[in-house]
């Protein structure tokens, strides 16, 4: 079994995504969650940008 000191010097990801998982891109799997999310952000709002010195 390798360890994380042999994984993190190859430039391998640790994690390989399962290519079946592919069927979900264009599938909404939670939209109960996805409403009340969307539903929160319209009470609350996004932050204002902070302008930066330049």
């Amino acid at each position: 079994m390798k360890t994380m000191q042999d994984i993190n010097k190859k430039k391998v990801p640790a994690v390989r995504i399962d290519p079946a998982l592919n069927k979900y891109n264009d599938v909404t799997l939670f939209p109960e969650k996805l409403e009340k999310a969307n539903a929160q952000l319209k009470k609350s709002g996004l932050p204002k940008p902070k302008k930066h010195r330049s």
